[in-house]
């Protein structure tokens, strides 16, 4: 998840501008270091709860040189997943939907378009009757079966990139 996410997220389901969905992005997520900072923990209902936490300072070796260094004692964070999503993960995972009381408004993060391949559609319409006039047979006129094809799009192939040795530079006259 991402402030991008949030931001998207907050967007869609209040209709406000992206600036105010980012600015209320930020928002909330000082919010939550500002309580944690303070309180030292934070819970979100239904999803979990984050909590501060003091890892031990000691010696510890570095992995590049074998040397060994002293460390301070650090704060942290933790998380917890409450039983509510730890029920709705594990749903996922059987490939059930998960039944929860509330609706979950599910955000597509946009992708790059799909290929698309070369297709023939025949369309076939029903035949059109014209009412007769007066003293007149009645006409049918029978429709007609239009070929409608898409294209797809070329695939650009990735060339050097600019300063390579694989471009030739233009001579000099």
């Amino acid at each position: 998840m991402s402030k991008a996410f949030i931001a998207a997220v907050l967007q869609d389901s209040i209709g406000c501008t992206g600036v105010k969905a980012g600015q209320a992005a930020n928002d909330l997520i000082e919010a939550i270091i500002v309580e944690l900072r303070d309180n030292g923990g934070f819970t979100l209902p239904s999803f979990g709860t984050f909590t501060k936490k003091t890892a031990k300072g000691g010696q510890r070796m570095n992995p590049r040189t074998g040397e060994k260094v002293m460390i301070e004692e650090y704060s942290t964070v933790r998380f917890k997943a409450s039983p509510v999503l730890k029920k709705l993960m594990a749903g996922y995972e059987k490939g059930k939907s998960p039944a929860s009381s509330r609706a979950v408004k599910v955000v597509e993060v946009s992708r790059k378009p799909a290929r698309q391949t070369q297709k023939t559609i025949a369309v076939a319409p029903e035949p059109v009757v014209d009412k007769p006039a007066r003293g007149r047979k009645k006409t049918v006129a029978q429709p007609v079966v239009e070929k409608v094809q898409v294209v797809a799009t070329p695939r650009k192939k990735p060339g050097p990139k600019p300063g390579s040795k694989r471009i030739a530079k233009p001579k000099a006259e």
